[in-house]
Formats: structure tokens, sequence, C-alpha cells
């Protein structure tokens, strides 16, 4: 599965007009997933930062589980 094909085609369903225009606005954040797993988690962006750019956001959570430099929401 495409993860942000499928997350694109989510939001652009009309019930998405129902958000708050700043969540609109922010977009969606997913991490990258490329192995199999048996559920997708997804929610509104609990890390977006004042000061953050909007849009659709991916990541790769690996890299920050490893490193410190990423956003503390992440990390111990």
């Amino acid at each position: 599965m495409n993860i942000q094909e499928r997350l694109l085609e989510i939001w652009n369903e009309k019930y998405i007009n129902e958000l708050p225009e700043i969540i609109k606005e922010r977009g969606f954040n997913y991490s990258i997933n490329n192995e199999q797993k048996d559920i997708l988690i997804t929610g509104i962006n609990p890390s977006f930062r004042k000061g953050d750019e909007n849009g659709n956001v991916c990541f790769d959570f690996k890299i920050i589980a490893k490193e410190t430099k990423y956003d503390t929401y992440w990390t111990k």
C-alpha cells in the first residue's frame, strides 16, 4: 500500500471540510513504513510547532528514534 497515496485520498474526502481551517492548512504527517505492519495509526500532528511550515510531511521513524537532533516528541 502506498501510504501517501491513501492519505491523499482520505484528505480529499468531503468530510475533511468539517475540520477547523487551521488543521486543514497543516496537512497530514506520517511515518515512512517499508515493512508490513498490522495497523496504521494516523491523527492530528501533535509535534507541529509554531513556525513550522504547513503541508503534508513524511518522516522516517527509525532515523528519528536514533538521532537526538529531532523533535523531542519522538525521543527520550
